[in-house]
């Protein structure tokens, strides 16, 4: 994911079972208990809500890169999907989408 100060708009409403969905990434051991923590945060804001990441990052205590290697963590392991949002041919942000 390219490094932006611009929203990323997360979709989670496929989930209707959230706490199904946050067992099952806790109980992979191949996820890092980080990404296990992003995961949980993300499946527990409203739906369809719009977040900064220079504001999601005055949240938690890792930095910058830290939050980076868990969004691409969970990417990588079929968790979430991201995809770019442009306006008028702009990158604008990130779709990112919770994966069953």
């Amino acid at each position: 994911m390219q490094e932006t100060e611009s929203y990323t708009e997360i979709s989670n409403s496929c989930c209707k079972d959230r706490l199904s969905l946050i067992n099952k990434i806790i109980l992979d051991a191949s996820v890092s208990l980080k990404a296990k923590g992003l995961f949980s945060l993300l499946m527990f804001l409203p739906t369809y809500n719009v977040i900064n990441r220079t504001e999601l990052i005055k949240h938690v205590s890792d930095g910058k890169d830290s939050l980076k290697t868990a969004f691409t963590e969970l990417e990588s392991k079929g968790y979430i999907k991201s995809t770019e949002v442009k306006k008028d041919g702009q990158f604008q942000g990130y779709k990112l989408s919770v994966r069953i």
